[in-house]
């Protein structure tokens, strides 16, 4: 692998965890079919585990619809390829603003993302999620 197909893979898996953060802040799930292999499985501890990208659309939506608008920011990511398959993490920052009997009021969470990633012939997928969180803060409702 040249330097250069190293770098274009590093970047293509970087903009596919920084999608993630984008299609939950426009509440556009479908995306997801587009970050998520079709079995992956996905435990976000604390919050759900999962089986299957349309499980994990599913726990999402339920999620953040009880949410007025939501922010999830993403940084210190890191990536090491090996071949066709990658290992990644990111840390997390996300504030979800409460609606409802909940408006005005925030919850904010601090964790951590840890990723497997494949390359599939649609490019490359997330097969496997954890979210580790590290500290949470706030109540706006959330079940």
């Amino acid at each position: 692998m040249t330097d250069v197909n190293k770098l274009l893979m590093l970047r293509e898996i970087e903009d596919l965890i920084l999608e993630y953060a984008i299609a939950l802040d426009r509440k556009d799930y479908d995306l997801l079919d587009n970050i998520f292999t079709p079995d992956t499985h996905v435990e976000y501890l604390g919050i759900g585990d999962c089986h299957g990208c349309d499980a994990v659309k599913g726990l999402v939506t339920g999620v953040l619809e009880q949410c007025a608008e939501t922010q999830h920011m993403l940084s210190n990511i890191r990536i090491k390829l090996n071949g066709d398959t990658a290992t990644a993490s990111c840390y997390l920052q996300a504030i979800h603003v409460g609606k409802g009997d909940h408006e005005g009021q925030l919850l904010t969470i601090w964790g951590e993302y840890l990723d497997e990633v494949i390359l599939t012939d649609s490019g490359w997928r997330i097969s496997k999620r954890q979210l580790r969180t590290i500290f949470s803060q706030g109540d706006v409702g959330l079940r």
